[in-house]
């Protein structure tokens, strides 16, 4: 059985913790708060961002890469045209080569004419309410071609503080069980609780 000063001990560095850690993931759980609320309420004025967005084109002349890879001529490719941020998506075909880069709020579709040498590059930038969105489909993973790894170093950033935040959030939940269970005079609300959470997570995860 615990010694009454190892049961503190605990609760010193629970607290600490705690704290530490909320105010750690404080802007992170807000950006995902917001942007949650943003994707699950589209039809929101302020938040229907797409419609308001600025579209620009330019063409530049470009030295065909000689690279390995379809990445790696990408990357050669934006280190000409001066762009940076995640190549999600590439095309590649004997007359074109085409690929996208995204970062939050802004997209760049680029299209490169071989015979000619010329890039043809379309840039769309969003409000903040578009980055928002953006930063909570941000993970580099791409399903449709695993083949195209994370190649963004933004993007990488991002990832760990995606890991980070999932990790803080889970000592914080946690945390909050051992504050529960050490407040006697809660124990019943806690327990209702508890068992509310449990039953409507059960129905969204079993029942849908």
């Amino acid at each position: 059985m615990s010694s009454p000063s190892t049961l503190k001990w605990i609760d010193l560095w629970n607290q600490r913790v705690h704290s530490y850690i909320g105010l750690f993931l404080l802007l992170f759980v807000w950006v995902y708060a917001f942007s949650g609320l943003v994707l699950n309420h589209p039809k929101w004025q302020f938040s229907n961002f797409w419609p308001q967005r600025q579209e620009s084109a330019s063409e530049s002349v470009v030295r065909i890469p000689s690279a390995p890879t379809d990445l790696a001529k990408a990357q050669d490719l934006m280190g000409q045209l001066g762009l940076s941020g995640e190549i999600d998506q590439i095309t590649a075909k004997p007359d074109h080569f085409d690929f996208r880069v995204g970062k939050p709020g802004q997209i760049v579709n680029v299209a490169v004419d071989l015979a000619s040498a010329k890039a043809s590059v379309k840039r769309i930038r969003v409000n903040t309410w578009g980055v928002l969105n953006s930063l909570h489909h941000l993970t580099g993973v791409h399903a449709d071609n695993p083949a195209l790894t994370r190649n963004g170093v933004a993007t990488s950033i991002w990832s760990f503080a995606l890991d980070a935040t999932c990790v803080g959030m889970l000592l914080l939940v946690t945390g909050g069980l051992w504050i529960w269970c050490r407040r006697k005079d809660s124990l019943l609300p806690g327990f209702i609780a508890l068992v509310l959470g449990l039953l409507c997570c059960g129905c969204f995860v079993f029942a849908l």
